[in-house]
């Protein structure tokens, strides 16, 4: 079973890179359909983050989440403080969540301006 666990874990974050390799791959050459595909993924993948780490933080972790919590991450670094049952996300996962919402941002941004040019360059008839 464990052989199992592992080999679709592998499978997942293939899958994954997969997917944020296309994306970057799109903004770099600047498909603007593609890149509101990523918005969508991008803010997908923000509200995951905020549902695992933000909301349990803020009302109170679920004694599941407080078990996988104490094992992975009670010895990691936190900008938060503990209080009660209230378990704040670790420093890494406070950087990916910078991170996430910059490119989510940025990402809008190019598209923007992506779709404003293409409306000056065309001849108007």
């Amino acid at each position: 079973m464990k052989f199992a666990v592992v080999t679709v874990r592998r499978h997942s974050i293939a899958l994954s890179g997969a997917v944020l390799l296309a994306l970057i791959l799109v903004t770099f050459f600047r498909q603007w359909w593609a890149m509101s595909l990523g918005v969508f993924l991008y803010g997908y993948w923000l509200w995951l983050q905020v549902d695992s780490w933000w909301l349990p933080y803020l009302q109170g972790a679920s004694p599941a989440w407080k078990k996988t919590w104490l094992k992975y991450f009670s010895e990691t670094t936190n900008f938060l403080p503990v209080y009660g049952d209230h378990l704040p996300p670790d420093s890494c996962h406070v950087v990916l969540h910078l991170l996430i919402i910059g490119v989510l941002v940025f990402t809008i941004l190019a598209i923007f301006e992506i779709r404003a040019r293409r409306r000056v360059a065309k001849p108007e008839s």
